[in-house]
């Protein structure tokens, strides 16, 4: 199958070596950034083009580790399939610098969005879009594909096993209380998926509200009887000598 290759508009904000912040915000310099070496830019879908479809989007989260490498990705939203296939096409084959915190590497989850317009060839990259706003501008048809949020779900994913986090010894002397908010995907099967701390409190709880929730496990999400992905956050509070006060999962505002 032939393909056009797809060049960058001059409005994109996105280039070889910029940096960005874990949050999606355009970072000046290198610190608590991650840096990304674009190698390879994606393709419209020229089948598309046979169809009538002219213009597109899809919206990637991914997760980088504090080695530089891509550890997972999965669909936010996208307007075609194919637009996220080429999309992935081209993600997997960058190349990317870790986020630096106080001079430490550290593991980021990311979200960006691919524009795609077929006249001139246009691929649009950003990172931080309104993606629930773009679907919707689109008016999606039957081959488009968005996250469900929980209460858009047949109910609320049920746990199937729930680990709770330990206070962190390193602050039992010191007597520390403080939170920590988690966002997590949850897919078809059920599996948590690139968990990010989105707030947190005086103190460094986060490593042991992510160890937790890397070991949860629900029943698939469902929608109208049909397995989803979706999104999802939690809240530990931490006091001395407990284990991590586990509430109910809550949906993203």
């Amino acid at each position: 199958m032939n393909r056009t290759l797809t060049f960058l508009s001059v409005a994109v904000i996105f280039a070889v070596g910029l940096s960005f912040q874990a949050n999606g915000a355009p970072e000046p310099g290198p610190s608590q950034s991650v840096k990304v070496h674009q190698t390879r830019t994606p393709i419209y879908p020229s089948d598309l083009n046979r169809t009538g479809i002219t213009k597109g989007f899809a919206a990637i989260a991914f997760g980088v580790d504090a080695e530089g490498n891509l550890i997972d990705y999965l669909p936010v939203a996208y307007t075609h399939e194919d637009f996220y296939t080429s999309s992935i096409d081209a993600l997997t084959r960058w190349r990317f610098d870790p986020a630096l915190e106080a001079g430490q590497p550290r593991a980021v989850v990311m979200q960006m969005t691919f524009n795609f317009e077929s006249s001139g060839n246009v691929v649009e990259m950003r990172v931080g879009d309104d993606v629930n706003a773009q679907f919707n501008r689109m008016r999606p048809t039957p081959e488009a594909f968005r996250i469900c949020k929980l209460d858009e779900l047949d109910q609320v994913p049920v746990p199937v096993s729930i680990v709770s986090p330990s206070y962190p010894e390193a602050f039992l002397g010191s007597r520390l209380e403080g939170a920590v908010t988690i966002e997590f995907y949850i897919d078809e099967s059920g599996d948590v998926r690139l968990p990010a701390v989105i707030e947190q409190s005086a103190g460094d709880f986060a490593g042991a509200a992510m160890e937790a929730v890397r070991q949860w496990k629900f029943e698939p999400p469902m929608k109208e009887g049909i397995p989803v992905f979706a999104v999802a956050r939690q809240r530990f509070s931490f006091e001395p000598s407990t284990e991590g006060n586990v509430s109910a999962v809550e949906g993203p505002e």
